[in-house]
């Protein structure tokens, strides 16, 4: 961190928490009102958020280049809880580029941590490089109330707003998972999806009760959407679990919208008719287009049309003369028949007529005379 933010946390105004060892182990094991006794001034919000996280959950991982804790951020306290106060842009952090003002240290290494004392000695102790456990605020569930089993969104049934959680490229380490809780007034609409960079994960929303309970939803995959109705007013947490995995980290984006379920009634009405009004169009326009076709395709056939008179007209004509030239050759073939026949007769008269006289016979030989 920039200059003294880890060698000396920047404190609210008053006396510093009493014996912050003994703070962070009633924090550790719950005992709230304990720390308060000893000395911590944060309250039952800062101890859930840094238990159950924000609005938007993430971790950080930070190589170290001195062994003191310079990262390139300064540290306040003054909710009990190591707070972001502000980033140096030519740090570490700064150019990392995720952590901003006002985000949360939850833990450092996979450890939850509640005080800015012990995230500045992890820190400290940290080789290498520093994970860092963030939460970043800006949702409902981070503005009101809370309870003992975690923060309370505003009131969600006297609103048609919708809120929402979101994340686009959260690191879920291996061995860990990744939560988000809210307290819901009951008969509400859980809208989700995820989506994995490699492999998968798997998804819970449960409703913390006392009694242990089977989960509301339970899923596993690299990319999955869906609703659900949560009826029952209360606590619940919905969680990606990666505890399945020991060696390999999960990217996850996610994003989560609560809502009353009057109102996502009303969206899918609203969806629906949109829906039906985009079909609509597509359905006018597709009619606008089969009608000029169709125009363009009877302008095409009344073309045709009078092309078919008009070789009808023609095929008429050669048809007509035709059966002229028919009548004609039939007309010249009884004329040459008729001519053909009376040559053959004529030709017969003659031989049988009278010049057909017979040769004389030739003349009687004188005898011959006798030898004297």
């Amino acid at each position: 961190m920039k200059s003294a933010s880890t060698k000396g946390v920047a404190a609210r105004e008053g006396s510093p928490p009493k014996l912050p060892d003994s703070v962070e182990e009633c924090l550790k094991q719950g005992l709230v009102a304990r720390a308060q006794e000893l000395g911590w001034w944060g309250d039952e919000s800062a101890y859930l958020l840094v238990r159950d996280g924000g609005s938007h959950n993430f971790h950080v991982t930070l190589p170290k280049k001195r062994a003191v804790a310079d990262l390139g951020f300064d540290l306040s306290d003054a909710k009990g809880i190591a707070v972001i106060k502000k980033v140096w842009s030519s740090s570490v952090a700064g150019a990392d580029g995720q952590l901003r003002e006002g985000d949360v240290i939850r833990g450092v290494d996979a450890q939850p941590l509640w005080t800015c004392e012990a995230v500045v000695s992890a820190i400290r102790s940290g080789r290498g490089q520093v994970a860092l456990s963030v939460a970043r605020s800006g949702g409902p569930s981070l503005a009101a109330s809370s309870s003992a089993a975690g923060l309370r969104p505003a009131d969600i049934a006297a609103s048609s707003g919708r809120f929402s959680w979101r994340a686009d490229r959260l690191l879920v380490a291996a061995g860990d998972a990744h939560r988000v809780s809210f307290h819901s007034p009951g008969n509400v609409v859980l809208q989700y999806s995820f989506r994995v960079q490699d492999h998968d994960i798997a998804m819970e929303v449960s409703r913390v009760s006392e009694a242990a309970a089977a989960p509301l939803l339970q899923l596993r995959g690299q990319e999955l959407q869906g609703v659900l109705h949560l009826p029952e007013a209360g606590p619940h947490v919905v969680r990606w679990d990666n505890t399945y995995s020991y060696l390999r980290s999960k990217r996850l984006g996610f994003s989560l919208s609560l809502l009353p379920a009057s109102a996502w009634e009303g969206e899918q009405r609203g969806a629906q008719c949109l829906r039906l009004e985009a079909e609509a169009a597509r359905s006018k326009e597709r009619a606008r287009e089969v009608g000029e076709a169709i125009s363009g395709d009877e302008a095409k056939l009344a073309a045709l049309r009078k092309q078919a008179e008009k070789l009808e007209r023609s095929l008429g004509r050669s048809r007509k003369e035709r059966d002229e030239h028919m009548a004609r050759w039939r007309e010249a073939k009884a004329g040459l028949k008729s001519l053909q026949e009376g040559g053959a007769i004529e030709g017969g008269g003659g031989v049988h007529g009278p010049s057909a006289t017979a040769a004389p016979a030739p003349p009687a030989q004188a005898p011959a005379l006798a030898a004297t």
